[in-house]
């Protein structure tokens, strides 16, 4: 079995990718295997495989210039030989209160390794370690101070600072809520770390808690941050869509927002996935749940564009519905003196639009 915290697809070179991978634990043995694949890309071939030891809920994995490898093993960072992957160059522990790592950056240009873990305290607080790349050498260690029981989720580099989120490790007996650090390369110490928790849309349901995270973070061209991921949710998601956007220059947030079709209750399978800025543009692509009816539930995957200033909603496009069903109008009808109401099948999907006199949107829904 495979467990999508420890999946990494990795280009290597010109002929071939990494795939990592976790399998069962052996018996007797602490935590999961973690395996290395090297695929030919022409083919899909399995050129190489390396089990690189194991871990407990998470595992890193980086490459420098010269394709050495680097990853980690519980509360280990391993530096593999491009040539031979089975040579470990280096193997280092960097501080006995560590948990686990679970990420990795290699910093190419300054042949920098930046280390992300957590605490192993009662309250496993995150931290970042800089490492010298070439001899593993520890440069500085750096712990979140604010945080609690969270891990490393994803990462954005822009110029000398790191954007990082970070991810509860629990659930119950807490709160849980997103977790978004801006870390400075150079100097080893963050400007700012935030933990938010939504306002919300809605009230709670029997599967809402206090369970949080971003899972998806971009930046746009003034540096502002944007994640979305889940919030309120009894476990690790989903339940409500949330979006967030953060001020870069000091941690403060500009904005929250809630994509949700129920403004009355929480969602149960609503949640972003991806946040990306295209031309200083946020846009977010995540499930949304459409339809909630005595314990039956659909979503559909939806891409949605958000005013950056405001954070209103510009667009929401629907994802399902691409077979090679027809499209066509299927009714027109006159509404009321001066609306017009549309009927119309898309792909899969029946929508039902509303437009004024001057063919503006008025409404529009799924059906």
């Amino acid at each position: 079995s495979s467990y999508q915290d420890y999946l990494y697809l990795m280009d290597y070179d010109a002929g071939k990718f990494i795939v990592t991978y976790a399998v069962n634990p052996v018996s007797g043995q602490l935590g999961y295997g973690n395996k290395i694949a090297f695929i030919n890309k022409l083919s899909g071939d399995t050129i190489y495989t390396k089990h690189i030891g194991n871990s407990y809920d998470g595992f890193g994995l980086a490459i420098d210039n010269q394709k050495n490898i680097y990853c980690t093993r519980f509360d280990s960072v391993d530096k593999l030989d491009a040539a031979y992957p089975h040579n470990r160059i280096w193997s280092k522990r960097y501080s006995l209160s560590v948990n686990n790592y679970h990420g990795l950056y290699c910093d190419t240009v300054q042949n920098e390794l930046f280390c992300f873990g957590n605490i192993n305290s009662t309250f496993k607080r995150p931290l970042i370690v800089k490492v010298n790349a070439a001899t593993g050498t520890s440069v500085s260690s750096y712990t979140i101070p604010s945080y609690a029981e969270a891990k490393f989720q994803s990462m954005v580099v822009k110029n000398n600072f790191l954007y990082i989120n970070w991810r509860h490790i629990y659930v119950g007996g807490g709160t849980y809520p997103y977790l978004v650090t801006k870390y400075d390369k150079s100097s080893g110490t963050a400007p700012w770390s935030i933990a938010y928790s939504f306002t919300g849309v809605g009230s709670f349901s029997s599967h809402s808690g206090n369970g949080s995270s971003a899972l998806s973070i971009d930046i746009d061209n003034n540096d502002d941050v944007y994640a979305t991921g889940y919030y309120g949710d009894a476990n690790y998601g989903p339940e409500n869509w949330g979006i967030i956007k953060i001020k870069g220059s000091g941690g403060n947030i500009v904005y929250e927002k809630t994509i949700t079709d129920d403004s009355l209750h929480y969602n149960n399978i609503s949640t972003g996935m991806a946040a990306c800025v295209i031309n200083n543009q946020p846009y977010f692509v995540g499930n949304l749940e459409t339809f909630h009816q005595n314990g039956y539930e659909r979503s559909k995957v939806v891409l949605v564009k958000l005013n950056s200033n405001s954070g209103s909603l510009v667009q929401k496009t629907y994802f399902q519905g691409t077979y090679k069903f027809p499209s066509r109008v299927l009714a027109i009808e006159k509404y009321l003196q001066n609306n017009t109401l549309v009927l119309t099948q898309v792909g899969r999907m029946v929508n039902l639009e509303m437009y004024d006199i001057n063919k503006n949107t008025v409404w529009k829904t799924t059906l």
